[in-house]
């Protein structure tokens, strides 16, 4: 690689096996570098944005959302759970959906992460009939 300068802009001549030499200048190598670190900053904010996104998915089983009640009406089960009300209310009474009652109105409730080990449970017993 030779070093010219001709002028007020400093040129490189570079030549690599069998092409021809090209003339690069100093100015449009470093606007490359720029936008190289331009580009791996923006990919760094990526990564990071990335990691801030994945960690609440994968604490996910062991955490509550913070826009997730604790107690749920049925209607709002229901609309978590994408069943009509008769469905969970028979999950509910076979047991498979526990539930508080409250003292006060006398309103079953039920727990946010009940309804979560309920869909676990439903993905294991549906993974195991695909095995078989």
């Amino acid at each position: 690689m030779k070093q010219a300068s001709a002028g007020a802009q400093t040129t490189l001549e570079a030549s690599s096996g069998g092409y021809p030499r090209q003339t690069l200048s100093v100015a449009s190598l470093t606007s490359v570098d720029r936008a190289l670190s331009a580009a791996e900053a923006s990919i760094a904010d990526a990564r990071r944005a990335l990691a801030t996104y994945r960690a609440p998915l994968q604490d996910a089983e062991h955490c509550v959302p913070n826009f997730a009640p604790i107690l749920m009406t049925i209607p709002q089960t229901c609309q978590l759970l994408a069943y009509r009300k008769t469905k969970v209310y028979e999950l509910m009474k076979r047991g498979l959906l526990p539930y508080v009652i409250e003292s006060k109105t006398g309103h079953k409730r039920v727990e946010y992460r009940a309804a979560q080990q309920l869909v676990n449970r439903m993905r294991v017993k549906h993974a195991s009939r695909k095995a078989s």
